[in-house]
């Protein structure tokens, strides 16, 4: 070290001579702090920052020529948070004036850790239609956090909506109030939850059918059924099942046919039998009158129990009507038995009837004729018939027996006799007439009259 300008003072400097001398000394480095700022970060679970700038104040002289470098940051803990300390180690002088310089301990900076920013995904269960949109978590996802964490951070709670109630597959689910748990929950921010997709499956219903019976031709009874669980509230069925076209005989199967639920049901019915019975049918021999002596009329019967519209024509067999009386048979009652007659749709009942026999009735016979002149035109009423019996009952009807004496001149009209050509008196002057007289019994006897011309 070169020192200039030194003197002597004092009263006895005089007395001294200065020489110029050397001396050795030592150039500490001027201390110096450095300041830095560090980037605010995601978290990331680690420590680490990133270092933005790095400042020192040297002497003027030194500005161009002395810079700080290198060093690592760490904030104090790896959890987010803002205004976190931030600690730099490692940092150097560099530059031509850095010997001149020792570089002191270096400060620290704040900068924040923000959440992670990460989404939930949720799985949702099919379920049977309920009437409800709620739904039922199956599992829940978080996306994007960081693997070192995932015992530590759970997405928790949140309620689960289908789009709406109805059923469907692949419908939409909405979230609403998930949140996250755990010791390293605060590390992130849960920016949305997604629900996946899930059906609703129709409700099974299951019908069962009850059994029916009807006899022919009455109407098809209500078809009952029951069912094995309750519908929801407001769901009804429309329609009602029903039974195999037929209108015969037989068992014919209960079927769904029209009976509905909504989309939200899927009905598994179970039919059941309709039994059509044979309907109740009637045949009765018609009671029968007749005198002794005469043949059996052709007996009738009569029909009670036909059903829709339906008469004879529909047996497969006609009843036959039987009796024990013959045209011999003494005056009396005898049974009129009916059977034989078959019928597809109807169990038959018969009831008997009476054939009464009775004695022949006395019958008068009265026939008034009119003059006749010869030449008179056709339709000329010759004679008027009246007969009487004793069986009141008696409706008479009269004939002429064909081929008999001179009928082939006359024609009966009612009970009158008429002519039916001009007679001319001199080629016949006296007709002799054979009438049949019959009555609705079967009694008939002849009788003969003469009619008279008069000449002209």
């Amino acid at each position: 070290i070169e020192i200039e300008g030194l003197r002597l003072v004092g009263r006895d400097s005089r007395n001294y001579s200065l020489k110029n001398f050397n001396v050795q000394g030592v150039i500490e480095p001027l201390e110096i702090t450095a300041e830095f700022t560090v980037a605010d970060k995601i978290y990331d679970g680690k420590r680490g920052a990133e270092i933005t700038s790095r400042t020192i104040k040297p002497l003027a002289s030194d500005i161009d020529s002395l810079q700080v470098e290198g060093g690592a940051a760490r904030f104090e803990d790896e959890n987010a948070g803002s205004g976190k300390q931030v600690h730099i180690t490692g940092m150097v002088l560099a530059g031509s004036a850095a010997l001149n310089y020792r570089l002191l301990e270096q400060s620290s900076a704040t900068a924040s850790i923000h959440p992670l920013e990460i989404e939930g995904l949720v799985t949702v269960a099919d379920k049977i239609y309920d009437g409800t949109k709620k739904a039922t978590i199956n599992s829940r996802t978080l996306i994007g956090g960081i693997a070192a964490d995932t015992a530590s951070l759970r997405l928790t709670g949140g309620i689960a909506e289908f789009v709406d109630r109805n059923a469907g597959t692949g419908k939409a689910v909405a979230i609403t109030g998930g949140m996250l748990t755990g010791s390293a929950a605060s590390n992130y921010r849960l920016i949305s939850v997604t629900g996946s997709t899930a059906s609703i499956l129709p409700k099974p219903v299951v019908v069962t059918a009850e059994p029916k019976r009807k006899l022919y031709g009455q109407p098809d009874p209500l078809f009952n059924y029951k069912i094995n669980t309750e519908l929801i509230e407001g769901d009804s069925f429309s329609g009602s099942p029903g039974r195999i076209a037929s209108e015969n005989v037989g068992r014919y199967h209960i079927v769904q046919k029209d009976l509905r639920l909504n989309s939200n049901y899927s009905i598994i019915f179970q039919g059941a039998e309709l039994v059509m019975e044979p309907g109740p049918l009637r045949i009765t021999a018609n009671n029968a009158k007749r005198y002794e002596g005469t043949d059996n009329p052709d007996f009738a019967v009569s029909y009670d129990g036909f059903v829709r519209g339906e008469d004879s024509s529909v047996l497969q067999k006609l009843p036959n009507v039987t009796t024990t009386a013959s045209k011999g048979s003494p005056p009396g009652n005898y049974p009129l038995e009916v059977g034989g007659a078959l019928a597809e749709n109807y169990v038959i009942e018969y009831k008997a009837g009476v054939l009464k026999v009775v004695s022949a009735p006395t019958v008068a016979v009265a026939i008034a004729t009119d003059t006749l002149f010869e030449n008179a035109p056709p339709g000329t009423r010759v004679a008027t018939i009246v007969a009487k019996s004793d069986d009141r009952s008696a409706i008479f009807r009269y004939l002429l027996v064909d081929g008999a004496e001179d009928n082939k001149y006359f024609h009966i009209d009612g009970s009158e006799i008429k002519t039916t050509g001009a007679l001319d008196y001199e080629h016949q002057s006296r007709y002799s007439i054979r009438i049949r007289i019959l009555n609705q019994y079967g009694f008939s006897f002849d009788h003969v009259t003469t009619v008279n011309i008069e000449d002209i």
